[in-house]
């Protein structure tokens, strides 16, 4: 069985990344490190797709977490996706030197810490390890009140590009930038009428993006049909980064 790491897994895109594979690929086994254990009741899974899933509880926030891999068959390891961010949208002047740090460390930093942890059992894999990250729309768009956010995903950006130069041929590193996507990070912009209103009408295909818009691309990229992409910023985002 292929075995894969999702850092987050409990709520938003990562969570339907996780149902996403669970459909898609039966022969896994998917370890999620989360705050909180992942639900599938009354989701239409049975029981042996639900025993696929192994949580463990894991802060990302903490600098002094580690993740704990002794289930992880590494010779069978697919793929890895870190979902943890932020969304920090202020003005620059309202923005204080922790927010930024705050950003940078969770969006990128903490994702580092893992990958110290996991990069070397995963050259044992017998497979090619595809490993995913997040970015956003505002790392290419120039947005106001995106100072902090936009800074810190650019830095994912260039870190995934460097890390799939640096691993070719044996592993993958490719990165989802969408847009804003109806999550529960999202709550305080998209449960706001006016506010979400004006952002549909800013996106060309006139909507906000679903969980399922993103964890689509994120499948996509962890399995052999983008076996030939690396290095690559995938923009699932309604059309606004055109």
């Amino acid at each position: 069985m292929k075995h894969f790491v999702f850092v987050g897994g409990s709520r938003g895109i990562a969570k339907s990344a996780v149902e996403t594979l669970l459909k898609s690929d039966l022969e896994s086994i998917i370890h999620v490190f989360s705050r909180e254990a992942p639900q599938f009741d009354g989701m239409g899974f049975t029981p042996e797709q639900v025993d696929r899933v192994v949580w463990k509880s894991f802060d990302a926030s903490s600098p002094e977490g580690s993740i704990d891999l002794a289930d992880v068959d590494f010779e069978n390891f697919a793929g890895y996706v870190y979902a943890p961010g932020s969304i920090n949208l202020r003005p620059f002047t309202s923005l204080s030197l922790e927010d930024f740090q705050f950003d940078f460390e969770i969006n990128l930093l903490a994702n580092v810490r893992v990958l110290k942890q996991i990069m070397p059992s995963a050259k044992k894999s017998l497979l090619q390890p595809s490993f995913v990250f997040f970015s956003t729309v505002a790392a290419l768009k120039g947005m106001p009140m995106h100072s902090s956010i936009s800074a810190a995903k650019s830095a994912v950006e260039g870190f995934t590009r460097s890390m799939a130069a640096e691993y070719a041929p044996k592993m993958r590193f490719n990165c989802v930038a969408p847009s804003l996507t109806e999550t529960d990070l999202a709550l305080p912009l998209t449960s706001r009428e006016n506010i979400r209103k004006t952002s549909e009408e800013k996106h060309p295909l006139k909507r906000l993006g679903r969980p399922e818009d993103v964890a689509n691309a994120v499948v996509y990229l962890l399995s052999d049909e983008s076996s030939w992409m690396s290095g690559q910023i995938l923009r699932p985002d309604g059309g606004m980064s055109m």
